[in-house]
């Protein structure tokens, strides 16, 4: 098994990859355009292919590749596969997982990236080592079980006698009773997801360890009957005190059960996918880290708004009164109730330095986004939030007729360990919040 690890719009020569395994990638990636109506791969170069906005691991017969996030400030031209054991791909590997752990796309918790950091797993044995570690413990604790009514014609009386049923089947068998009773057992449409997941998984693992732990998690399920999981079946799933502990491991299975190409038998090397894309990933941490260290930065959680909760405002009117346009920033925050102190819009692109354009590769298009921001939301302070690379510094513009608005242009930087160093982050987000050092 080939398995190779590059960053965000890195190349990897076609020569490296081979006729067959080519073959096998274009047509994931064209199965995956179809349904999410976007490429993984852009495939018009002939000496490469070159992965887009996505960051996560693709897995096709003979090939695994990962993608992560572009963290350092190599041109993108020049970036290809990372070499093994490369430290800037295994900071990239761990900041990637512990984005996902803190927006609870994976059900990761702090203790585990330590773990891991240690080990320098692929990314992929990674995931499925930890989702089967995670399950074990639950189950563990207990399976979930709920009452099933049955009705049967049996050779004992058992629950309640259902007259008219047996008068009508056993009249002439009068050795029969026939009765509904409830059963308490543990096939679940939970159980029967998670199990699906293990079945699924155990066909993508390729460490015996991790194979040896899905089985073991599978022994639980020995009383659950095989479905072929579809999106509909999780709105079955109904969490209650004593199930919500699997909150997590569900939203794993919904990604790998609903994401993944299906295959013909279990226990082959399958097609497989686990993909996000990069710039939603970087707004729901950004908006994520805000809420919950809201107090560390002097914020009141009621006045903090993600992606415009509670604050949704329109652009335009129609002729006929209606409103038009939506509007849903980011981050809102108040300083009053309805009265907005700073917005704060998230942008993964990587900008130019100063010395390359003044205006360091911002678009006109996101400066007039905010410019209607300023205006609907009348907020004084509103800033395009972008990760940082060499050569740029932050900047503030006041809206031409309106001093008391302005627009900046900030950074954060990911070049780092951001579990280790969460509170240096939080700083550069404080600088962000509230305005301290800007141009």
């Amino acid at each position: 098994m080939k398995r190779i690890s590059i960053p965000e719009f890195g190349r990897i020569p076609r020569a490296q990859l081979g006729a067959k395994l080519l073959q096998r990638l274009q047509a994931f990636d064209e199965k995956h355009a179809r349904t999410d109506q976007e490429c993984v791969f852009d495939w018009t170069h002939v000496k490469y292919i070159r992965a887009l906005n996505y960051v996560g691991v693709v897995q096709v017969p003979g090939l695994v590749i990962e993608v992560l996030p572009k963290i350092d400030d190599s041109p993108e031209e020049e970036s290809g596969p990372f070499l093994r054991d490369d430290e800037q791909a295994l900071r990239a590997q761990h900041n990637l997982l512990y984005m996902l752990s803190f927006t609870r796309k994976i059900p990761i918790r702090d203790r585990d990236l330590a773990g891991l950091r240690l080990q320098r797993l692929p990314l992929l044995e990674a995931l499925i080592m930890i989702f089967a570690e995670q399950l074990l413990g639950e189950l563990g604790k207990g399976l979930d079980r709920s009452y099933v009514h049955r009705e049967e014609n049996a050779r004992f009386l058992k629950g309640k006698l259902l007259l008219a049923k047996h008068i009508r089947y056993n009249s002439a068998h009068k050795e029969r009773v026939f009765i509904g009773y409830d059963e308490f057992i543990p096939d679940t449409w939970l159980n029967r997801i998670l199990k699906a997941a293990c079945y699924y998984l155990l066909g993508t693992a390729r460490s015996a360890r991790t194979q040896r732990r899905l089985r073991e998690a599978m022994l639980y399920f020995a009383d659950v009957s095989d479905h072929r999981i579809r999106e509909h079946h999780f709105a079955k799933v109904h969490l209650n005190r004593n199930t919500e502990r699997f909150s997590s491991l569900l939203g794993f299975c919904r990604i790998v059960l609903t994401q993944s190409a299906p295959t013909p038998s279990y226990g082959k090397t399958r097609t497989f996918s686990l993909l996000f894309p990069m710039e939603t990933l970087f707004e729901e941490f950004v908006a994520e880290f805000i809420r919950r260290y809201s107090e560390d930065f002097g914020l009141h959680r009621s006045m903090l708004h993600i992606q415009a909760t509670r604050r949704i405002e329109y652009l335009l009117r129609n002729d006929q009164g209606a409103k038009k346009f939506q509007l849903k920033p980011d981050i809102i925050i108040d300083s009053a109730p309805r009265h907005t102190k700073v917005i704060i819009d998230t942008k993964w692109k990587r900008l130019k330095s100063d010395r390359e354009d003044a205006r360091n590769g911002v678009s006109q298009a996101d400066l007039y986004q905010l410019y209607a921001y300023a205006h609907r939301y009348d907020s004084p302070d509103n800033v395009l939030l972008y990760p940082k690379v060499r050569g740029v510094t932050a900047k503030a513009y006041s809206l031409v007729g309106e001093d008391e608005k302005r627009i900046r242009i900030e950074f954060v930087d990911l070049n780092r360990d951001l579990r280790r160093e969460k509170k240096v982050f939080g700083d550069d987000l404080r600088r962000v919040i509230h305005g301290s050092g800007s141009a």
